[in-house]
């Protein structure tokens, strides 16, 4: 039996027009209400990917920044990261900028 269902959002659980419909929305309420743990999961950072949980009405977890962070959305504490530090963060950028490739950069908040 399955106890845990992880989704990605883009290019999964989103329309091509960046919608949720109903009827998938009414399926996983109905996943939820029987035990199962429905985790979104995502590159984008955790307030937007929350965003997305609350539409829908999860109360689990939320999976964002690629992996970085796990949240619980019960009471929107962290309870697992791995983020790079800044002296890693910047050796990156700069190996980025000399190179001439494009880069952006994931805080807890915000992508730059």
């Amino acid at each position: 039996m399955y106890k845990m269902v992880v989704i990605d959002i883009d290019g999964t659980l989103l329309t091509t027009d960046g919608k949720i419909t109903q009827k998938t929305k009414l399926a996983l309420q109905k996943a939820q209400d029987m035990g199962l743990l429905i985790v979104l999961a995502s590159g984008r950072i955790a307030n937007s990917t929350a965003l997305y949980a609350r539409e829908i009405g999860l109360n689990s977890y939320i999976i964002s920044g690629n992996g970085s962070v796990i949240t619980n959305l019960e009471n929107n504490e962290m309870i697992y990261t791995n983020c790079l530090g800044n002296r890693a963060t910047q050796n990156i950028v700069d190996i980025c900028k000399e190179n001439t490739i494009s880069f952006n950069v994931y805080t807890l908040d915000e992508i730059l």
